[in-house]
């Protein structure tokens, strides 16, 4: 699972500082070095990957929005304009076509104190935007395509 050294001793630390920060709020993925929880309609994921032969980064990264089909142009319009109002962290788009917000911090003197600063700020960012790009232009928040997921599967009633 691990590239280098340096990313297996980041995803010890990041586990560490997010424990001590989230509690048991988020959980290690078995099959990567990531982490997951949920806060309010977000999904959030905590990423280390390596950098090279003997680096490491850390992504945090929230599912906004969901199952949009095709983006409208206005829409990525609109995500680029406010990515460059944002001081730190941006909207993204994966392979899924599903719009996330994310802020990537070098590993190597990471600290409990800016880990957690940078999930809150990811977080909250995609709480304050999810409602407003589904109210525009549809699509669904990570909560509830998770729900939904958890229904059709008889977790949940």
């Amino acid at each position: 699972m691990f590239k280098n050294n340096a990313q297996k001793k980041a995803f010890e630390n990041v586990g560490k500082y997010l424990e001590q920060s989230f509690g048991k709020g988020l959980v290690r993925r078995p099959d990567a070095p990531c982490y997951v929880g949920t806060q309010g309609s977000c999904l959030v994921e905590v990423w280390v990957y390596a950098r090279g032969s003997n680096g490491a980064v850390v992504n945090v990264r929230s599912c906004c929005v969901m199952d949009m089909g095709e983006i409208p142009a206005d829409c990525l319009k609109f995500l680029l304009e406010e990515n460059f109002k944002f001081t730190f962290g941006a909207f993204s788009l994966d392979r899924d076509g599903d719009i996330n917000f994310e802020h990537t911090l070098l590993a190597t003197k990471l600290d409990r104190e800016e880990l957690e600063a940078s999930v809150k700020a990811v977080l909250t960012t995609a709480d304050e935007y999810d409602d407003r790009i589904i109210r525009d232009w549809g699509g669904v928040t990570a909560r509830e395509k998770l729900l939904r997921q958890a229904r059709e599967a008889g977790l949940v009633a």
